[in-house]
């Protein structure tokens, strides 16, 4: 199989990867060269969404931290009040 025009889609090679090797057991290790557009745009949906979701949980991380640390202060504090004179 060539790559004529007419086999490619949006520019890219259609079929499999490497025209010249028998197809079976010793092409499956060979890595896929080319990914069609949709897949390629559902792989980049899909780490963008991971990353939002990661940001946003990094954020209650953040939050609750600093919570806890606003709290463990205002616990100092009133015990230093209690010690004082």
């Amino acid at each position: 199989m060539t790559n004529r025009p007419d086999h490619k889609i949006d520019g890219l090679p259609v079929g499999r990867p490497y025209p010249n090797l028998p197809s079976g057991r010793a092409n499956r290790s060979v890595p896929q060269m080319y990914m069609h557009r949709e897949l390629v745009e559902d792989r980049i949906q899909r780490l963008l969404q991971e990353a939002e979701e990661h940001r946003r949980a990094a954020r209650l991380i953040a939050i609750r931290r600093a919570r806890r640390r606003v709290e463990e202060a205002g616990i100092r504090l009133r015990y230093a009040m209690s010690i004082m004179p």
